[in-house]
């Protein structure tokens, strides 16, 4: 993964996260839970205001989402059957040739949510309200699962997802991983992954398996019966999020490391 090792240095997310106001984390290493070596970091800030512009076409490693969502618990049961009380992070996947694996498309989590593909425009609504925000990452190539359901087309890659609560103790929100069908079904994961800022020092965990799959029911499509792993983009769903619910963490830290061989500080 050789656009991750060049595009995605510790210098730049410092820098991203400064300027977001938001103090930089410790770096990657013992003590924390997290590998070593090139990693990519995603920032997701909790607010009470949305910002003033829709946030596309730049380079940051920030996602606006609101400091509490309205009407919809942490860990609780998606999908809830409320499309006005979600707050999403619609997901899609690189492109062949991009110049970057990992790319926030849509910083502003308020209003509604903009494709990746340029020219930056909202993505077509295939559930009457799609409000979010836009992160574009390959499909994972290293998850497993029953009865798994491939990805199709564009960028793959083997890499890991590491996630963990950060600024001052108190606050929780969750993750959880969904996909929508052409008729605007949606069928979410059958586990989230809850972050939880309590006294201490934070800790990353793995949740790699939870935010780059979907497993729920085998669909029609697949000729397989029971439960199906689905990974990130795997062509049964036309949209795939993370449900993000809130309750008043103000910062999220996500990083996605490189599992393909190039690392020589991976383990």
């Amino acid at each position: 993964m050789t656009k991750l090792k060049t595009a995605l240095l510790a210098s730049t997310s410092v820098v991203a996260l400064v300027a977001a106001g938001i103090a930089p984390p410790a770096f990657a290493g013992k003590g924390n839970g997290v590998p070593s070596g090139a990693h990519y970091n995603l920032t997701i800030i909790g607010s009470t205001q949305a910002p003033n512009s829709t946030m596309t076409g730049s380079n940051r490693h920030t996602i606006i989402m609101p400091l509490v969502t309205a009407g919809d618990s942490v860990n609780g049961s998606e999908p809830d059957g409320s499309i006005t009380s979600d707050t999403s992070i619609f997901l899609e996947q690189t492109t062949s040739g991009d110049a970057t694996d990992f790319r926030v498309c849509d910083g502003n989590g308020f209003d509604v949510a903009y494709q990746c593909s340029p020219p930056a425009a909202p993505l077509t609504p295939v559930r009457g309200s799609d409000i979010g925000a836009t992160f574009q990452l390959p499909c994972n190539t290293s998850v497993t699962g029953n009865n798994l359901i491939a990805c199709t087309g564009n960028e793959s890659d083997s890499y890991e997802v590491w996630v963990e609560a950060l600024g001052k103790p108190g606050g929780s929100a969750s993750l959880t991983t969904c996909g929508i069908t052409s008729t605007g079904t949606e069928y979410c994961n059958s586990t989230n992954t809850v972050l939880v800022r309590t006294a201490g020092k934070p800790k990353f965990t793995n949740a790699t398996q939870n935010l780059t799959t979907v497993t729920t029911k085998c669909l029609s499509g697949t000729g397989k019966t029971g439960t199906c792993t689905y990974e990130l983009f795997a062509p049964e769903f036309d949209y795939y999020l993370w449900d993000y619910d809130n309750n008043g963490l103000r910062n999220a830290q996500l990083r996605f490391y490189d599992m393909s061989g190039e690392n020589p500080n991976h383990s």
